[in-house]
Protein backbone atom coordinates (compact mmCIF):
# COMPACT_ATOMS: atom_id res chain seq x y z
CA UNK A 1 0.00 0.00 0.00
CA UNK A 2 2.79 2.41 0.86
CA UNK A 3 4.53 2.08 -2.49
CA UNK A 4 1.35 2.76 -4.49
CA UNK A 5 0.22 5.70 -2.38
CA UNK A 6 3.66 7.28 -2.04
CA UNK A 7 3.55 8.39 -5.68
CA UNK A 8 0.12 10.02 -5.32
CA UNK A 9 0.30 13.81 -5.40
CA UNK A 10 -2.77 14.05 -3.18
CA UNK A 11 -1.00 12.13 -0.43
CA UNK A 12 1.68 14.81 -0.22
CA UNK A 13 -0.83 17.64 -0.68
CA UNK A 14 -2.83 16.22 2.23
CA UNK A 15 0.27 15.77 4.39
CA UNK A 16 1.45 19.33 3.63
CA UNK A 17 -1.94 20.83 4.46
CA UNK A 18 -2.21 18.69 7.61
CA UNK A 19 1.17 19.60 9.10
CA UNK A 20 1.04 23.24 8.02
CA UNK A 21 -2.43 23.55 9.55
CA UNK A 22 -1.32 21.95 12.81
CA UNK A 23 1.67 24.29 12.90
CA UNK A 24 -0.56 27.33 12.34
CA UNK A 25 -3.03 26.16 14.99
CA UNK A 26 -0.35 25.52 17.61
CA UNK A 27 1.43 28.77 16.75
CA UNK A 28 -1.78 30.74 17.12
CA UNK A 29 -2.53 28.90 20.36
CA UNK A 30 0.87 29.96 21.71
CA UNK A 31 0.06 33.62 21.00
CA UNK A 32 -3.58 33.71 22.08
CA UNK A 33 -4.87 32.58 25.48
CA UNK A 34 -8.45 31.33 25.23
CA UNK A 35 -9.91 31.08 28.71
CA UNK A 36 -6.52 30.35 30.28
CA UNK A 37 -4.87 32.40 32.95
CA UNK A 38 -1.93 34.53 31.93
CA UNK A 39 0.60 32.53 33.96
CA UNK A 40 -0.75 29.17 32.79
CA UNK A 41 -0.68 30.25 29.13
CA UNK A 42 2.85 31.56 29.59
CA UNK A 43 4.03 28.22 31.03
CA UNK A 44 2.57 26.30 28.10
CA UNK A 45 3.81 28.68 25.40
CA UNK A 46 7.30 27.12 24.90
CA UNK A 47 5.81 23.64 24.37
CA UNK A 48 3.29 24.93 21.85
CA UNK A 49 5.96 26.86 20.01
CA UNK A 50 8.15 23.76 19.85
CA UNK A 51 5.26 21.68 18.48
CA UNK A 52 4.48 24.39 15.93
CA UNK A 53 8.10 24.35 14.72
CA UNK A 54 8.07 20.52 14.55
CA UNK A 55 4.84 20.48 12.54
CA UNK A 56 6.19 23.23 10.27
CA UNK A 57 9.30 21.13 9.60
CA UNK A 58 7.12 18.12 8.72
CA UNK A 59 5.03 20.33 6.44
CA UNK A 60 8.14 21.52 4.59
CA UNK A 61 9.31 17.90 4.30
CA UNK A 62 5.90 16.90 2.86
CA UNK A 63 6.10 19.77 0.38
CA UNK A 64 9.51 18.48 -0.71
CA UNK A 65 7.96 15.03 -1.15
CA UNK A 66 5.27 16.57 -3.39
CA UNK A 67 7.95 18.12 -5.58
CA UNK A 68 10.09 14.98 -5.80
CA UNK A 69 8.10 11.73 -5.53
CA UNK A 70 4.98 11.97 -7.76
CA UNK A 71 5.67 11.29 -11.46
CA UNK A 72 6.08 14.31 -13.69
CA UNK A 73 4.26 16.05 -15.18
CA UNK A 74 1.57 16.22 -12.51
CA UNK A 75 -1.85 15.44 -13.98
CA UNK A 76 -3.72 17.56 -11.45
CA UNK A 77 -6.68 19.88 -11.72
CA UNK A 78 -5.24 22.92 -9.97
CA UNK A 79 -8.62 24.11 -8.67
CA UNK A 80 -9.48 20.74 -7.12
CA UNK A 81 -6.02 20.36 -5.58
CA UNK A 82 -6.09 23.91 -4.17
CA UNK A 83 -9.55 23.46 -2.64
CA UNK A 84 -8.51 20.17 -1.08
CA UNK A 85 -5.29 21.66 0.33
CA UNK A 86 -7.19 24.62 1.82
CA UNK A 87 -9.84 22.33 3.34
CA UNK A 88 -7.20 20.10 4.96
CA UNK A 89 -5.27 23.16 6.18
CA UNK A 90 -8.33 24.75 7.79
CA UNK A 91 -9.45 21.55 9.52
CA UNK A 92 -5.93 20.82 10.72
CA UNK A 93 -5.57 24.40 11.94
CA UNK A 94 -8.77 24.05 13.95
CA UNK A 95 -7.50 20.76 15.39
CA UNK A 96 -4.16 22.34 16.28
CA UNK A 97 -5.81 25.33 17.95
CA UNK A 98 -8.35 23.25 19.91
CA UNK A 99 -6.88 19.72 20.17
CA UNK A 100 -9.47 18.30 22.57
CA UNK A 101 -12.58 20.19 21.50
CA UNK A 102 -11.99 19.90 17.75
CA UNK A 103 -9.00 17.61 17.11
CA UNK A 104 -10.42 14.42 18.62
CA UNK A 105 -13.89 14.74 16.97
CA UNK A 106 -12.27 15.48 13.59
CA UNK A 107 -9.97 12.47 13.93
CA UNK A 108 -12.97 10.27 14.81
CA UNK A 109 -14.91 11.61 11.80
CA UNK A 110 -11.96 10.91 9.47
CA UNK A 111 -11.66 7.33 10.71
CA UNK A 112 -15.41 6.79 10.42
CA UNK A 113 -15.38 8.24 6.88
CA UNK A 114 -12.60 5.89 5.77
CA UNK A 115 -14.45 2.91 7.26
CA UNK A 116 -17.64 3.94 5.45
CA UNK A 117 -15.71 4.35 2.19
CA UNK A 118 -14.15 0.92 2.69
CA UNK A 119 -17.60 -0.59 3.13
CA UNK A 120 -19.05 1.27 0.13
CA UNK A 121 -16.19 0.12 -2.14
CA UNK A 122 -16.25 -3.48 -0.97
CA UNK A 123 -16.94 -5.75 -3.92
CA UNK A 124 -15.45 -3.35 -6.49
CA UNK A 125 -12.22 -4.22 -8.27
CA UNK A 126 -9.63 -1.75 -9.63
CA UNK A 127 -9.46 -1.58 -13.40
CA UNK A 128 -5.93 -0.50 -14.21
CA UNK A 129 -4.33 -2.33 -17.13
CA UNK A 130 -0.63 -1.95 -17.78
CA UNK A 131 -1.17 0.18 -20.89
CA UNK A 132 -4.10 2.37 -21.84
CA UNK A 133 -6.38 0.62 -24.28
CA UNK A 134 -5.07 -2.86 -23.47
CA UNK A 135 -7.77 -5.51 -22.92
CA UNK A 136 -8.65 -6.47 -19.37
CA UNK A 137 -10.45 -9.76 -18.79
CA UNK A 138 -13.56 -9.39 -16.64
CA UNK A 139 -15.35 -12.71 -17.20
CA UNK A 140 -15.31 -15.95 -19.16
CA UNK A 141 -18.29 -18.15 -20.00
CA UNK A 142 -18.15 -21.88 -20.73
CA UNK A 143 -21.51 -23.01 -22.19
CA UNK A 144 -22.01 -26.71 -21.60
CA UNK A 145 -25.56 -26.87 -22.98
CA UNK A 146 -26.68 -24.76 -25.95
CA UNK A 147 -30.04 -25.12 -27.69
CA UNK A 148 -31.80 -23.15 -30.42
CA UNK A 149 -33.27 -20.72 -27.88
CA UNK A 150 -31.52 -21.34 -24.56
CA UNK A 151 -28.21 -22.08 -22.95
CA UNK A 152 -26.72 -23.08 -19.63
CA UNK A 153 -23.14 -22.52 -18.71
CA UNK A 154 -20.44 -21.74 -16.17
CA UNK A 155 -19.44 -18.10 -15.64
CA UNK A 156 -16.02 -17.48 -14.09
CA UNK A 157 -14.41 -14.21 -12.97
CA UNK A 158 -10.63 -13.64 -12.69
CA UNK A 159 -11.15 -12.12 -9.21
CA UNK A 160 -14.02 -12.06 -6.78
CA UNK A 161 -15.94 -8.81 -6.78
CA UNK A 162 -19.51 -8.56 -5.44
CA UNK A 163 -20.45 -12.02 -6.77
CA UNK A 164 -18.78 -15.45 -6.47
CA UNK A 165 -15.82 -16.21 -8.70
CA UNK A 166 -17.69 -19.09 -10.39
CA UNK A 167 -21.40 -19.74 -10.77
CA UNK A 168 -23.93 -21.40 -13.07
CA UNK A 169 -25.90 -19.15 -15.42
CA UNK A 170 -28.53 -19.65 -18.07
CA UNK A 171 -30.90 -17.68 -20.32
CA UNK A 172 -33.54 -18.38 -22.92
CA UNK A 173 -31.31 -17.40 -25.82
CA UNK A 174 -28.37 -18.75 -27.83
CA UNK A 175 -26.48 -15.47 -27.41
CA UNK A 176 -25.00 -13.99 -24.25
CA UNK A 177 -23.55 -10.71 -23.05
CA UNK A 178 -22.05 -9.55 -19.75
CA UNK A 179 -23.14 -6.43 -17.86
CA UNK A 180 -20.56 -4.45 -15.89
CA UNK A 181 -20.86 -1.43 -13.64
CA UNK A 182 -18.01 1.07 -13.59
CA UNK A 183 -17.15 3.63 -10.91
CA UNK A 184 -14.72 6.45 -11.75
CA UNK A 185 -13.09 8.52 -8.99
CA UNK A 186 -10.74 11.43 -9.55
CA UNK A 187 -8.85 14.02 -7.55
CA UNK A 188 -9.11 13.71 -3.76
CA UNK A 189 -11.80 11.01 -4.02
CA UNK A 190 -9.36 8.79 -5.93
CA UNK A 191 -6.81 9.29 -3.14
CA UNK A 192 -9.39 8.46 -0.47
CA UNK A 193 -10.48 5.44 -2.51
CA UNK A 194 -6.88 4.22 -2.62
CA UNK A 195 -6.71 4.60 1.17
CA UNK A 196 -9.96 2.70 1.64
CA UNK A 197 -9.16 -0.19 -0.70
CA UNK A 198 -7.21 -3.12 0.77
CA UNK A 199 -4.82 -3.77 -0.86
CA UNK A 200 -4.39 -0.44 -2.60
CA UNK A 201 -4.19 -0.58 -6.42
CA UNK A 202 -0.64 -0.67 -7.77
CA UNK A 203 -0.81 2.58 -9.68
CA UNK A 204 0.53 6.09 -9.36
CA UNK A 205 -2.32 7.81 -11.19
CA UNK A 206 -4.47 10.43 -9.47
CA UNK A 207 -7.61 8.73 -10.78
CA UNK A 208 -9.23 5.45 -9.91
CA UNK A 209 -11.50 3.27 -12.05
CA UNK A 210 -13.38 0.38 -10.41
CA UNK A 211 -15.72 -2.22 -11.84
CA UNK A 212 -17.95 -5.12 -10.86
CA UNK A 213 -19.85 -7.72 -12.89
CA UNK A 214 -23.60 -7.34 -12.31
CA UNK A 215 -25.20 -9.93 -14.60
CA UNK A 216 -25.64 -11.43 -18.04
CA UNK A 217 -28.05 -10.42 -20.78
CA UNK A 218 -29.37 -11.45 -24.18
CA UNK A 219 -31.25 -9.66 -26.98
CA UNK A 220 -34.94 -9.12 -26.36
CA UNK A 221 -34.61 -7.85 -22.82
CA UNK A 222 -33.62 -11.19 -21.32
CA UNK A 223 -31.25 -10.85 -18.40
CA UNK A 224 -30.05 -12.52 -15.24
CA UNK A 225 -28.96 -10.04 -12.59
CA UNK A 226 -26.75 -11.16 -9.76
CA UNK A 227 -27.72 -10.42 -6.14
CA UNK A 228 -26.76 -6.91 -5.04
CA UNK A 229 -24.83 -6.72 -1.74
CA UNK A 230 -26.39 -4.45 0.88
CA UNK A 231 -23.35 -2.15 1.00
CA UNK A 232 -23.92 -1.16 -2.65
CA UNK A 233 -26.96 0.78 -1.39
CA UNK A 234 -24.60 3.46 -0.03
CA UNK A 235 -23.53 4.28 -3.58
CA UNK A 236 -27.10 4.04 -4.85
CA UNK A 237 -28.04 6.98 -2.65
CA UNK A 238 -25.17 9.17 -3.94
CA UNK A 239 -24.69 7.99 -7.54
CA UNK A 240 -27.94 6.30 -8.64
CA UNK A 241 -28.38 4.66 -12.01
CA UNK A 242 -31.63 4.77 -13.98
CA UNK A 243 -33.60 1.58 -13.19
CA UNK A 244 -32.88 -1.14 -15.74
CA UNK A 245 -30.70 1.15 -17.83
CA UNK A 246 -27.72 -0.29 -19.65
CA UNK A 247 -29.00 -3.86 -19.43
CA UNK A 248 -29.66 -4.33 -23.15
CA UNK A 249 -26.66 -5.85 -24.99
CA UNK A 250 -24.46 -3.12 -26.39
CA UNK A 251 -26.17 -0.51 -24.22
CA UNK A 252 -24.68 1.94 -21.76
CA UNK A 253 -26.12 4.19 -19.07
CA UNK A 254 -24.47 6.82 -16.90
CA UNK A 255 -25.38 7.88 -13.40
CA UNK A 256 -28.09 10.50 -13.04
CA UNK A 257 -25.51 13.01 -11.82
CA UNK A 258 -21.83 13.14 -11.03
CA UNK A 259 -20.65 13.83 -7.48
CA UNK A 260 -19.16 17.35 -7.88
CA UNK A 261 -17.39 16.13 -11.01
CA UNK A 262 -15.14 13.88 -8.91
CA UNK A 263 -17.12 10.64 -9.19
CA UNK A 264 -19.27 9.03 -11.85
CA UNK A 265 -20.94 5.67 -12.19
CA UNK A 266 -22.04 3.88 -15.34
CA UNK A 267 -23.32 0.51 -16.50
CA UNK A 268 -22.55 -1.06 -19.86
CA UNK A 269 -23.33 -4.37 -21.48
CA UNK A 270 -21.15 -6.09 -24.04
CA UNK A 271 -22.36 -6.88 -27.56
CA UNK A 272 -23.95 -10.36 -27.61
CA UNK A 273 -21.72 -13.25 -28.56
CA UNK A 274 -22.94 -16.51 -30.16
CA UNK A 275 -22.45 -19.59 -28.04
CA UNK A 276 -21.24 -23.05 -29.02
CA UNK A 277 -21.29 -25.90 -26.54
CA UNK A 278 -17.99 -26.43 -24.69
CA UNK A 279 -16.30 -23.49 -26.44
CA UNK A 280 -15.34 -20.79 -23.90
CA UNK A 281 -16.20 -17.17 -24.57
CA UNK A 282 -14.27 -14.32 -22.93
CA UNK A 283 -15.39 -10.77 -22.18
CA UNK A 284 -12.77 -8.03 -21.91
CA UNK A 285 -12.88 -4.28 -21.44
CA UNK A 286 -10.38 -1.52 -22.05
CA UNK A 287 -9.88 2.07 -20.93
CA UNK A 288 -10.26 4.32 -23.96
CA UNK A 289 -10.11 8.09 -23.46
CA UNK A 290 -11.02 7.72 -19.79
CA UNK A 291 -14.08 5.52 -20.37
CA UNK A 292 -14.63 1.76 -20.20
CA UNK A 293 -15.40 -0.02 -23.47
CA UNK A 294 -15.91 -3.70 -24.26
CA UNK A 295 -13.39 -5.24 -26.60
Amino acid sequence: MVSSLASSAYLWISATGLFMGLAAGQGLKALVSTGEGFLRARRRRPGRQARAIAFLSLGILSLAGLLVLPPKPLSLAIGEAACWAILVFLLAGLAGFRPLAAGLPLAALCIAGLMLARLALEGWLPLRPVAAGSPYLVASLLPYEVGPSSFRGHLELPERDSVPVAQEVGLGAALAAVSVESLALSGPLAFLGDLALVPAPASNADSLRLYRVVGIAAPGGLSQSFPVPSHILYLDRILPLPPGAGAEPGGEAASLFAFFGLASRSRLTSPPKPLIALEPVTFSVSLEEGSVKFR
